[in-house]
C-alpha cells in the first residue's frame, strides 16, 4: 500500500505542480504565462480522452508487468521534461507522461481492492486516492520551492525519483494475485449496461464540476469578493488540501460501513455546504464554507470510485473505473469553462456557488433515484476479477 500511495503522490504532484510555476516555466522558455497553460490542458486532455484508451489496450497484461512498464515510462517522461532543450520537447514529455496516469491509477486502485481485508475495500482504496489528494498539501508546495531554489526542471526530477521509488517499493512488496482471462469486446463493454455504473460515472462528473466551479475561481472569490486578505490565501489553499485528505479518509471510512449511505451524505453535504458558502460569499469568513465544501467534495471520491467498482466488477472494471476517471476530469474541465462563462457575462464571482449548487443537487437526486430503484448496500467484492499477477 505504501508503494501505491508514493506513485498516487507522483501522479497528483505532476498533474497540479505545473500550474504554480508557470511564471518561471515562462520565463525559463521564452514562451508567453498563456502559452505555457497549454502543458496543463495537454495533460489533463491527454489523461480524460487517451487513458482509458491506454487501459483498454494493457487490460490483458499483467499488474506487475503493467506497473513495472508503466511507472518506468512515467518517470522517463518527467526526466525528458525536466531536460527538454525547448517548449515543444517539454510538451510533448507532458503528453507522454498523461498517457501513463490513468492506468498506473486504475491498477493501484484495484490493487489495493484485492489486497484489503474484507469489508475494508474502500478504505484500502481511499488510502491509494490519499495520496493523490496529499499531493496538493505536500507535493506542489514541495515543487514551488524546489523551483525557487534551483529551476523549474527540478519538480520533474523529483516526480521521476517518486515514480521509480513507487516502483521499488511495488515490485517488493506485490505478491502473487490470480490472472483470470480476459472476455471478448463485447463482454468487455458489459459494465456500460449496468445503471450503478453510469450512476457513479455520472456523479463523478457532477460532483467534480460543482467543486471546481468555485475552487477554480477561489482567489477571486475570496480575496476580491468576500474581502479576505490575499496574505491569507496560501494558508487556506494549504487547509483545503489538508481538508481533502481528511474528506478522503471519511469517505473510505463510510463507504465501508455503508456504501449506500456514504453516497448519500457526501454528496448531500457538498450541496450544503455550497450553499452555506453562496449565503455567506460576501463575508470574510466564506473562507470557512470553501473549506468545509472541499471536505464534502473529497468525501465523494471513493465512495463514487467503489460504487463503480463494485458495480463493473468483472474483467473489465479496469476500463471502467478508467472511464471514472476520466469524468472527474471532464467535470473539472466544464467547471473551468462554466465558471470563465459567468464571470465573463459580467456576474459578481457569488455567482460561482449558487451555480455549483445545482450539479451537486443533482448528483444528490441521481444517487437517491438510485438507492430506491436499487439496492447498493451489499459491500464490496472483497477479490476483484480485475486482477492480474
Amino acid at each position: 500500500m505504501v508503494g501505491f500511495m508514493i506513485g498516487a503522490f507522483a501522479l497528483g504532484t505532476s498533474e497540479s505542480v505545473v500550474a504554480g510555476i508557470l511564471p518561471q516555466i515562462s520565463a525559463g522558455t521564452g514562451v508567453a504565462v498563456a502559452g505555457v497553460g497549454s502543458l496543463v490542458l495537454a495533460y489533463a486532455a491527454t489523461v480524460t480522452v487517451l487513458g482509458p484508451l491506454v487501459t483498454v489496450a494493457l487490460s490483458r497484461w499483467s499488474t506487475r508487468r503493467t506497473l513495472l512498464a508503466l511507472l518506468v515510462w512515467y518517470a522517463a517522461a518527467n526526466v525528458l521534461a525536466a531536460s527538454a532543450p525547448t517548449f515543444e520537447v517539454l510538451f510533448v514529455a507532458r503528453v507522454l507522461a498523461g498517457l501513463a496516469h490513468t492506468t498506473i491509477l486504475v491498477r493501484f486502485s484495484l490493487t489495493a481492492i484485492h489486497l484489503a481485508r474484507p469489508g475494508r475495500e474502500a478504505s484500502s482504496m481511499g488510502m491509494v486516492l490519499v495520496g493523490l489528494t496529499a499531493a496538493s498539501v505536500l507535493g506542489v508546495p514541495a515543487g514551488i520551492v524546489l523551483t525557487d531554489l534551483a529551476s523549474w526542471r527540478a519538480p520533474f526530477l523529483l516526480i521521476a525519483a517518486l515514480a521509480l521509488l513507487a516502483l521499488v517499493v511495488v515490485m517488493l512488496r506485490l505478491p502473487a494475485l490470480p490472472a483470470p482471462a480476459r472476455s471478448r469486446l463485447r463482454g468487455e463493454l458489459g459494465w456500460m449496461r449496468r445503471p450503478g455504473v453510469l450512476v457513479g460515472i455520472g456523479m463523478s462528473v457532477l460532483c467534480a464540476g460543482a467543486s471546481m466551479l468555485v475552487m477554480t475561481y477561489v482567489a477571486p472569490l475570496l480575496t476580491g469578493f468576500s474581502g479576505l486578505d490575499p496574505a491569507l490565501l496560501p494558508a487556506v489553499l494549504l487547509l483545503y488540501g489538508v481538508g481533502g485528505v481528511v474528506g478522503n479518509l471519511l469517505g473510505a471510512r463510510l463507504a465501508d460501513r455503508d456504501l449506500a449511505r456514504a453516497l448519500t451524505w457526501s454528496s448531500a453535504a457538498l450541496a450544503v455546504t455550497l450553499a452555506a458558502l453562496w449565503s455567506v460569499a460576501a463575508l470574510p469568513w466564506a473562507a470557512v464554507a470553501v473549506l468545509a465544501a472541499g471536505v464534502a467534495y473529497f468525501a465523494t471520491i471513493t465512495p463514487i470510485s467503489a460504487l463503480v467498482a463494485r458495480e463493473s466488477a468483472g474483467p473489465a472494471s479496469d476500463v471502467a473505473l478508467a472511464v471514472n476517471s476520466s469524468a472527474f476530469n471532464l467535470g473539472i474541465a466544464g467547471a473551468a469553462g462554466a465558471g470563465g462563462l459567468i464571470l465573463g457575462a459580467g456576474a459578481p464571482a457569488s455567482a460561482l456557488p449558487a451555480a455549483a449548487l445545482l450539479p451537486a443537487l443533482a448528483a444528490l437526486a441521481l444517487v437517491l433515484a438510485y438507492r430506491r430503484l436499487s439496492s447498493p448496500e451489499r459491500s464490496l467484492p472483497a477479490a476483484s476479477p480485475a486482477i492480474k499477477d
